[in-house]
């Protein structure tokens, strides 16, 4: 789709405030001189909300757009009144579409638990909902979210990789002060630290450095790990007995797939992307009429064929 400058409404609270620095104002000038010498290689996303069209993914080039146009420095391939766009169709809010975005970035764990925590708190979300959204698990989302318990030298630690993420759940049942002397004990360790090597020294904390007392937490954990040595009877079937090698090779084999299918969906995004940008790079072309006359008389059927793919790609309709 084709959209005007004007239509486009920026989200408030995703507008850039401040001037960018360091890497950010360079990575800025360098899509400003992309923009200004070369166009624009990928189109805005947005949603349709009524009437309105909101900018979920593009505020930075929209802001680069606005101030190359302002002093007439724009690509002559740009036409700020027909810009490209593609549309998102879920059936959720502009904010929450803008935050999903963010979400699926490569960010540190302790800012994907922020955004997550602000679907659970602003917008009513549950944790079940975000799980279904991203294609995770119920208890994915809670093994980012007990990352927003831990004092931020813990933050820290596992958004560089010194903790594993599992480091979230050993911490956040303490108090500030028991998880800064666990802490304390590995923050000058020079290499990257084990769930195991956490959970020994955890069980040297003192009880009173804990939200819950030790008779407390394992009572929740013999009633959450159903340790009573039976386990759950089955009254109405027959139990399923699965020798723990053959439970070993299943996982194994489930997660070769599963990686896999995250390469196949990795290309298939990127041939995407790489699609979506010539279609509009000849969609532009097309807006030539020279061009187009000249396709037209000498090579019918490619023209048909190009047009077929715009309308199919853009949903611009072509006489």
């Amino acid at each position: 789709m084709r959209i005007n400058i004007k239509d486009i409404k920026e989200l408030p609270d995703f507008k850039r405030k401040e001037k960018a620095q360091g890497a950010q104002r360079q990575s800025d000038e360098f899509l400003m001189e992309s923009i200004r010498n070369v166009g624009l290689n990928e189109p805005f996303t947005v949603k349709r909300e009524g009437n309105d069209i909101y900018l979920i993914k593009g505020y930075r080039r929209l802001q680069v757009i606005k101030d190359l146009n302002r002093i007439n420095e724009l690509h002559p391939s740009i036409d700020i009144n027909a810009l490209p766009a593609i549309e998102i169709g879920q059936n959720v809010s502009p904010i929450i579409a803008r935050l999903a975005s963010d979400i699926r970035q490569d960010l540190k764990p302790s800012e994907r638990a922020h955004y997550i925590n602000i679907l659970l708190k602003n917008h009513g979300m549950t944790q079940k909902a975000i799980a279904m959204m991203f294609g995770w698990s119920v208890p994915s989302v809670a093994n980012w979210l007990v990352i927003l318990d831990c004092i931020d030298p813990v933050k820290k630690a596992i958004d560089f990789g010194k903790f594993p993420m599992s480091a979230g759940k050993i911490f956040s049942v303490m108090e500030n002060d028991g998880q800064e002397k666990l802490f304390n004990q590995f923050k000058d360790f020079p290499r990257h630290i084990t769930r195991e090597e956490l959970k020994s020294q955890a069980t040297k904390i003192p009880d009173k450095y804990y939200k819950r007392s030790y008779n407390e937490r394992m009572k929740m954990t013999k009633f959450l790990t159903n340790a009573s040595g039976k386990g759950h009877v089955h009254t109405d079937r027959t139990v399923l007995k699965v020798r723990e090698l053959d439970k070993q090779l299943l996982n194994d084999q489930i997660s070769l797939q599963e990686n896999e299918l995250d390469l196949l969906k990795r290309d298939r995004d990127s041939y995407s992307r790489m699609l979506r940008t010539y279609v509009y790079e000849i969609e532009t072309w097309f807006r030539n009429h020279k061009i187009t006359e000249y396709i037209k008389s000498n090579h019918l059927n490619v023209n048909k064929n190009l047009t077929a793919i715009i309308e199919l790609e853009t949903g611009t309709q072509y006489k």
